[in-house]
């Protein structure tokens, strides 16, 4: 049982990296997941630089960059976000196929 939890664990972490390779080609092709990620990405940084933590630096356009400790929170926050839904749908389509293993119930 720890086996095949720790192929799941190992297989999902692939692909949420796979994922995150990936996601600067609809970030480009669609400006509106762009400006989706860049706030959320912005947003939550901008709260841990109210915390303390330096995350955000500016630039001479007047937008925030990342900084080094920005660009690796928010590079980790992403991967558990692609973790945590790969997760959700991998566990859906699990549980569905389950259902359908057993076959209609008798009412």
């Amino acid at each position: 049982m720890r086996a095949i939890l720790k192929h799941r664990v190992l297989f999902l972490s692939l692909l949420s990296v796979l994922l995150l390779i990936l996601e600067p080609i609809p970030v480009v092709c669609v400006p509106a997941v762009g400006v989706f990620v860049y706030y959320v990405t912005v947003g939550v940084l901008e709260l841990l630089e109210n915390a303390g933590l330096p995350t955000l630096t500016g630039s001479p356009d007047g937008w925030p960059v990342p900084t080094t400790w920005g660009l690796v929170i928010s590079a980790l926050g992403w991967f558990l976000v692609c973790f945590g839904s790969l997760a959700a749908f991998f566990a859906l389509i699990s549980r569905r196929q389950s259902a359908r293993a057993e076959g209609p119930r008798n009412q």
